[in-house]
């Protein structure tokens, strides 16, 4: 399935996102409900924001190898550069990416409230 496009933001069905991720579309529904990955729309139109779902499975893969890669506090300097040049900055662009689209979906709310 094409993901859906809005404001330069993609969004996926439940059903991609679950193939996306490798899992469930029960999955899905519970990071929904626990608000790990953010959605927009209503009822069966809800997607999910295609950014917000790799920033929750990069803090997965990063979660899991953290244990790994930081034992004992001891990271090889091979480990630390991919980390640094490969994770982090990754990291920052998806995370920007989503504030910038939720400074955007915020901002036709708050002229709405100011002209009422």
């Amino acid at each position: 399935m094409t993901p859906i496009a809005d404001n330069g933001c993609e969004f996926l069905s439940y059903e991609a996102a679950g193939a996306q991720a490798g899992v469930s579309v029960r999955t899905i529904a519970r990071w929904v409900k626990a608000g790990m990955v953010d959605v927009r729309g209503t009822g069966s139109a809800r997607k999910v924001l295609k950014s917000s779902l790799a920033a929750y499975e990069l803090s997965l893969t990063l979660k899991a190898a953290a244990p790994s890669v930081f034992e004992a506090g001891l990271v090889d300097q091979q480990k630390q550069r991919v980390f640094r040049e490969f994770l982090l900055p990754m990291v920052r662009e998806i995370v920007q990416a989503e504030l910038k689209f939720n400074a955007e979906a915020q901002r036709p709310q708050r002229d709405a409230e100011v002209t009422v």
